[in-house]
């Protein structure tokens, strides 16, 4: 049929520049993925060859930059994405990947994955302090000298259990236990949201932590939105700042992208909804959720009543334009104004753009809201207010750009530039350089290296700096 034609077609022209350019600019010269980042993914391959008007309009391309969200401050129209680290990314996923390139979890994140390493943590001696909120990394020579935490909450009984068991899974809680602090009543019925950026609620004490009395080393895992100054907002390591450091050069010069996340339950199985090809897993959909996955495996660790549980579950998500997440904290309304952004994105996105999904459900610009699974009753959109809607701008949920240009300020464990700080997460320089899980579980171990000396070896930490000839 014609639109494979097309595809076939657009496939096969980028798949030649791909090879030219990797010929012409890798394997020859014998360098690394990373020395063509200063290149834009799609500029790289139009100099190579390509089409343009393919390379701009292709969901073939537009994969690279959707699947790590790799937008300036979120704008579709304003895509930018490393070349090395785009063709890393489809190198890898093509051709390193054990058993399957994605897999889908039984459960929730929080459920599948926090739950347990926090268990592992503290059955092995780690000690969590919640509730405790970093205000400032200050300099004591090369060194970070102090740490200055927030209190945000009392916990009435020690130690804070945060676990929460559902259908006899160990789970993460979406919000914390409100009868394990003191005046956690009063705090649940106010709203407060303690990892807010922009949470108003004063802190009941302040904690400061000292070099060689209280630690030895800092490991700065705090994502990049957390430190990075923003608009009127120097942010934690302003004192850090204050001299020329990696560190510094690093949060002025990386990007963060604000996402959204939206997700419906439904009594519809997925022929019922129009879509017939399976179990799904997409891509570079309509805008703004460009990516869906069926997630219905996880209604099984959902307490739903018996005999009422939903057929199906959808998670979507997507960048968000905004550059809320530069606002100042003092700034308490950016919260509610971006649910409000989010909730006339998503009521315009089920009329128009889920049709390509569910077109038995979304139609000529109108959608069909019982297709919403919803216990109570509701009727129209409101139906929406039983599904789950999330504005991802606070700075430390933005993903970490891999903007072109900006690789070579990623930063491995040991080069903050100051001698007692190890860095870890997405953010750093890894064998993906963009917003993944792989991503953070490398950093992490590679951070556990620097200071430990152990694991010795890190599966695909080296993949991007690697040179792909055996000399290297």
């Amino acid at each position: 049929n014609k639109p494979a034609v097309i595809m076939i077609g657009h496939l096969l022209n980028v798949f030649a520049a791909t090879m030219a350019g990797a010929v012409a600019d890798l394997i020859k010269p014998n360098l690394s993925f990373e020395t063509i980042d200063d290149w834009d993914f799609s500029d790289w391959l139009i100099y190579h060859g390509a089409a343009e008007v393919i390379v701009r309009t292709s969901s073939l391309v537009r994969i690279i930059y959707d699947i790590s969200f790799q937008y300036t401050d979120g704008d579709p129209a304003r895509p930018t994405c490393a070349a090395g680290s785009g063709l890393g990314s489809v190198v890898r996923m093509l051709a390193t990947y054990k058993g399957a390139m994605m897999y889908h979890v039984q459960g929730g994140f929080g459920d599948a994955v926090i739950a347990p390493l926090y268990a592992v943590l503290k059955d092995n001696g780690v000690k969590f302090e919640f509730f405790h909120k970093v205000t400032a990394l200050e300099r004591d020579g090369d060194r970070v000298g102090r740490v200055r935490m927030d209190v945000q909450a009392a916990v009435s009984a020690q130690p804070y259990r945060p676990e929460l068991e559902i259908c006899g899974l160990t789970s993460w809680p979406a919000e914390p236990h409100w009868d394990q602090l003191i005046d956690g009543d009063r705090l649940r019925d106010a709203g407060v949201n303690f990892e807010s950026h922009w949470c108003q609620e004063p802190p009941t004490g302040e904690v400061v932590l000292t070099a060689d009395q209280d630690y030895d080393q800092v490991v700065l895992a705090i994502p990049l939105g957390g430190y990075k100054p923003m608009e009127g907002d120097p942010g934690i390591c302003a004192d850090l700042f204050t001299v020329e450091s990696p560190l510094r050069r690093f949060a002025e010069n990386v990007d963060i992208t604000p996402t959204l996340a939206f997700q419906f339950w439904s009594d519809r199985t997925l022929p019922q909804l129009g879509w017939t090809t399976g179990k799904s897993a997409t891509v570079s959909g309509p805008q703004p959720f460009v990516i869906w996955a069926d997630m219905s495996e996880v209604l099984d660790v959902e307490p739903w009543p018996e005999g009422a549980s939903p057929k199906t579950l959808h998670y979507f998500c997507g960048s968000y334009p905004t550059r809320l997440y530069a606002a100042p904290r003092s700034d308490a309304s950016v919260p509610e104004q971006a649910a409000k952004e989010l909730r006339v994105l998503v009521e315009t996105w089920l009329k128009t753009g889920a049709e390509a999904w569910f077109p038995l459900a979304s139609r000529n610009g109108t959608f069909d809201w019982t297709a919403l699974w919803d216990p109570s009753g509701a009727t129209g959109s409101a139906r929406l207010n039983n599904q789950f809607l999330r504005a991802n701008i606070d700075p430390t949920e933005c993903c970490v750009s891999c903007a072109a240009g900006q690789t070579r300020y990623r930063l491995y464990p040991l080069q903050s530039g100051f001698s007692n700080l190890v860095l870890t997460g997405e953010g750093t320089r890894h064998g993906l350089n963009a917003t993944a899980v792989e991503a953070a579980v490398m950093s992490g171990m590679a951070s556990a290296r620097a200071i430990s000396g152990s694991p010795r070896q890190i599966p695909g930490y080296d993949f991007l700096s690697r040179k792909p000839t055996p000399e290297s």
